[in-house]
């Protein structure tokens, strides 16, 4: 069976934010969000198997319609567990938009990733794209087994941080599961609080926002993602999660304006892709982020890689971003 256990906090401040439907709170006492309006499915759809040819991972991503602070939704397709996603705002310019969330959705049972952005301080019209990444077990002759057989050895959980300006949150995988994804949700009562982490920290995710040229408080809801480190008979074997608990991660000094890191060469062959995650260091008025989500260019190179951005936001301001991929296969 699946393990969910969910900690809430809900501090007064943000009474009239709520936590009961965590899709709908990341607007917060915001009054002049644009509704999203409609979403649709994009052409990455790919797939890719482990060293063993046992675990198999795909990746699906869906668009929103273009407004002020679009929401887009992606779930994995059948035969596939959720492990993982990323967010996108798909139109870079000037001024931009900044993410405010991406994450998993527990109320659909934790099949699906739910991504969010917004215009901040200027009008900016743009999409934002989501990602879904959804694992399944093949037997030895390769045939799926159903989501169930992956959901038993999974382990969800999640955390709300305090109330504050830069407010911050994160949660761990308990003993016997070791984490393979996590994401993030900022919630906040006036302009808007935005995304400067959502990462793997040990077996632990952690996620940081942050006040952007006007003073807001919100809250972070962390969410992470693990898996059994005990036999897996499905699979005839036990999962490699060495980097799991060391995330490959990967940085570039940023300047003003957009910043954008991923690895070089790609996933390391023989390994495929669960959580993706990224951090916006930043030296003054501060960057946010506005992509952490898994690509590939087939033209280029096969294999998936992790793209993760972020952007300075009304100050010019400089810093360094970080980018991190959780990456598995079967021993």
């Amino acid at each position: 069976m699946i393990t969910k256990v969910t900690h809430i906090m809900c501090a007064s401040t943000l009474a009239m934010v709520g936590c009961a439907d965590v899709q709908d709170i990341s607007t917060g006492g915001h009054t002049d969000v644009q509704p999203a309006v409609a979403q649709q499915k994009i052409a990455f759809d790919q797939t890719y198997r482990d060293a063993s040819g046992r675990i198999e991972i795909r990746v699906t991503s869906s668009d929103s319609g273009s407004s002020g602070n679009p929401h887009a939704d992606c779930a994995v397709d059948a035969n596939y567990q959720l492990v993982g996603g990323g967010a996108e705002v798909v139109n870079d310019g000037n001024p931009g938009a900044l993410l405010v969330g991406s994450y998993p959705t527990p109320d659909t049972h934790w099949d699906s990733w739910h991504a969010v952005s917004k215009a901040h301080a200027y009008p900016y019209t743009h999409q934002v794209r989501c990602f879904a990444i959804g694992m399944a077990f093949l037997d030895a002759n390769g045939n799926y087994y159903p989501p169930a057989s992956v959901a038993q050895y999974l382990n969800y959980q999640s955390n709300w941080g305090q109330s504050s300006g830069s407010p911050s949150a994160s949660v761990a995988i308990p003993t016997g599961y070791r984490i393979i994804g996590g994401g993030a949700l900022t919630t906040y009562v006036g302009a808007g609080i935005l995304m400067t982490q959502s990462s793997p920290i040990g077996n632990s995710w952690q996620a940081a926002s942050k006040s952007q040229k006007y003073v807001d408080n919100g809250q972070v809801h962390v969410f992470a993602i693990g898996i059994s480190t005990g036999y897996i008979p499905e699979i005839g074997g036990y999962i490699d999660t060495t980097y799991s608990l060391n995330p490959l991660a990967n940085s570039t000094y940023t300047g003003s304006g957009y910043g954008t890191v991923s690895f070089s060469g790609g996933i390391p062959s023989g390994y495929v892709l669960t959580g993706v995650g990224g951090m916006a260091q930043y030296n003054g008025g501060g960057r946010l982020l506005t992509q952490i989500a898994p690509y590939s260019d087939s033209s280029l190179d096969p294999r998936i890689n992790v793209f993760v951005q972020s952007k300075d936001h009304g100050y010019v301001d400089s810093g360094t971003t970080y980018e991190y991929a959780i990456i598995l296969k079967r021993r």
